[in-house]
C-alpha cells in the first residue's frame, strides 16, 4: 500500500500543506485512491468509531515518547531509529521488524469488490 501512495504521491500531497487541489478532496476520496492504487480495501476498516480512539492513543503515546515531529517510525509501539522517509519501501515493510498482518476489512480486493477506476 505505501509503495502505491509513492508512486501517486503528487495525488496525495498539498501544496505546503495548506493550498493546491488537494484541498478540496475528502477524506473518503483518499481512501478511494489508496484503494485503487494498492487494490486493498479500506473503506471497512476507516469506517470504525473506535478509531479515534485508538489514532489518539498512538498520538498520545508518541509525544510521551519523545515523538514530536515526523518523519518518527514506529513499529509495534517500538520506535525504529533505522528507518527514514528516504528508506526505500521494501525496506519499511520488511518482516524483521515483526508487522502484523492485515486487520479484518483491510483484505486485497479481488473481482467484484474492487473499487471503481476513475
Amino acid at each position: 500500500m505505501l509503495k502505491a501512495v509513492a508512486d501517486h504521491r503528487e495525488e496525495f500531497e498539498f501544496t505546503d500543506h495548506c493550498s493546491g487541489p488537494n484541498m478540496e478532496t475528502t477524506p473518503q476520496q483518499i481512501i478511494q485512491r489508496i484503494e485503487r492504487y494498492s487494490q486493498v480495501l479500506l473503506s471497512t476498516a476507516f469506517a470504525r468509531p473506535e478509531l479515534q480512539a485508538e489514532i489518539k492513543w498512538h498520538c498520545k503515546y508518541a509525544r510521551q515518547n519523545g515523538i514530536h515531529v515526523s518523519p518518527t517510525f514506529m513499529v509495534n509501539g517500538l520506535v525504529q531509529p533505522d528507518l527514514g522517509s528516504s528508506d526505500d519501501i521494501q525496506r519499511m515493510g520488511r518482516a524483521d521488524y515483526g508487522l502484523s498482518p492485515p486487520r479484518p476489512g483491510c483484505a486485497t480486493l479481488t473481482g467484484a469488490n474492487k473499487p471503481p477506476h476513475g
